[in-house]
């Protein structure tokens, strides 16, 4: 559900629960709420009564099951997408990280349109999208990660301006690690 000024998050929390719990139901699994800390959710109402899990909890939660992901950083939308393998994951998008690009990659549903998100089309999106995914094993930690991972962001920037968390969140979709989400990070705040 992606972060709109017109639909407050109570709102979207509310949505986003009876569609989670109704998978949970379906597929006679319980359903999982992960949040950048543990107590971020506490003041929503519809997010009571799901099992609270974050990035740095000690436990972890049994992967494959329904996952609510609220407001999401970047490391805890990797982890959502992890624990919802073969399973559903709504993802309440916050304002400060977009995930526009992993909806695109996903296509997602919007659950407030009930429309799938469109892809990004553009030939030099997908390029990019398919060289840095191809060079995302050593986590752009190596030189050739690295200058791959600088020559695509050029690339892309000749078009236009680069949305880095778009980039991200859609190399995320495409599996990458946590470290390798961070490294290209760093990239692209240094280029």
């Amino acid at each position: 559900m992606p972060e709109d000024s017109e639909q407050d998050f109570d709102d979207a929390a509310a949505l986003a629960a009876r569609w989670i719990r109704a998978r949970a139901a379906e597929e006679r699994v319980p359903a999982v709420l992960v949040t950048n800390v543990r107590d971020a959710a506490s003041s929503v109402p519809a997010l009571r009564g799901f099992e609270v899990t974050s990035p740095k909890s000690r436990s972890r939660p049994a992967s494959g099951g329904p996952v609510i992901a609220y407001v999401p950083s970047l490391e805890s939308l990797v982890y959502a997408e992890e624990l919802a393998r073969n399973s559903s994951l709504v993802v309440i998008e916050g304002f400060n990280f977009s995930v526009r690009g992993w909806a695109g990659e996903c296509r997602a549903l919007n659950l407030s349109t009930q429309r799938e998100e469109a892809a990004v089309e553009g030939e030099r999106w997908l390029d990019a999208l398919e060289r840095l995914a191809f060079h995302k094993n050593n986590g752009y930690g190596d030189t050739l990660g690295k200058q791959t991972a600088r020559r695509v962001i050029d690339d892309l920037r000749m078009v236009g301006p680069l949305h880095g968390d778009a980039l991200m969140s859609a190399m995320a979709a495409r599996g990458a690690s946590v470290r390798a989400l961070k490294n290209l990070q760093k990239i692209i705040e240094r280029a």
